[in-house]
């Protein structure tokens, strides 16, 4: 079957997309950059020439800067 993809949030300005996924436990930097990157390489293939993803670990109010595709 085929696997679903669900980030949290996607903000989109032309041709640009924003992730921002949302996270209330322990920071799983390694585990949540992956599952970000997958969502960022995902919306190029659909059209996108630039994504910036970011994880927003709520308890901690911090946010982290994932990358740029």
């Amino acid at each position: 079957g085929k696997e679903i993809l669900r980030p949290d949030r996607i903000m989109v300005k032309g041709k640009k997309a924003i992730i921002a996924d949302y996270k209330w436990g322990e920071k799983m930097t390694e585990k949540y950059y992956r599952q970000v990157s997958r969502y960022a390489v995902t919306l190029k293939k659909c059209g996108f020439d630039e994504v910036e993803g970011y994880i927003w670990y709520l308890h901690f109010n911090e946010v982290e800067k994932v990358g740029v595709w």
